[in-house]
């Protein structure tokens, strides 16, 4: 039997508290999920310390959603966060973040239309500069995010 069980995390951004988990007015997850929000919550905290991070959210009823194939079957891939940051020559670059801890095969074609819906994006050229970022340690997504990122489109 799953019990339900109420998670409550200091927020730097707001004051208080957060209420993760599923109900009318709060979000609730079950407690076997404790490590995954445990880790999300750990990439909340890092991208607010991140001074290039202009905004960001999780992608949690937004419906942003990219397509792709498991198994013959069509799914819809839902990212866990998105980030804008800003360069260091003021350009805003769009992030799809990812947290990742296990990963699996399903979770890799994720990934692969993950990265062709940037590819495709951005050859369109009309909706800003995006890229696909995976983060498997929060604690270092700083150095991955000016590693990966910054020093590509600066």
């Amino acid at each position: 039997m799953l019990t339900t069980r109420l998670l409550i995390l200091p927020l730097k951004s707001q004051p208080g508290i957060g209420i993760i988990g599923r109900d009318n007015r709060y979000w609730w997850k079950e407690e076997g999920q404790l490590a995954i929000i445990l880790r999300e919550h750990s990439v909340a905290y890092q991208l607010e310390q991140i001074p290039e991070v202009v905004t960001y959210a999780r992608n949690d009823h937004l419906d942003f959603t990219i397509p792709y194939e498991w198994q013959g079957t069509q799914h819809e891939y839902r990212p866990d966060y998105l980030v804008y940051l800003k360069t260091k020559k003021g350009n805003i670059i769009k992030v799809i973040l990812e947290v990742k801890g296990f990963e699996t095969e399903k979770d890799r074609q994720k990934q692969i239309a993950a990265k062709r819906w940037v590819r495709a994006v951005n050859h369109h050229g009309e909706f800003g500069r995006w890229v696909f970022l995976v983060c498997k340690e929060p604690q270092q997504l700083r150095e991955t995010l000016n590693l990966y990122m910054l020093s590509q489109w600066t």
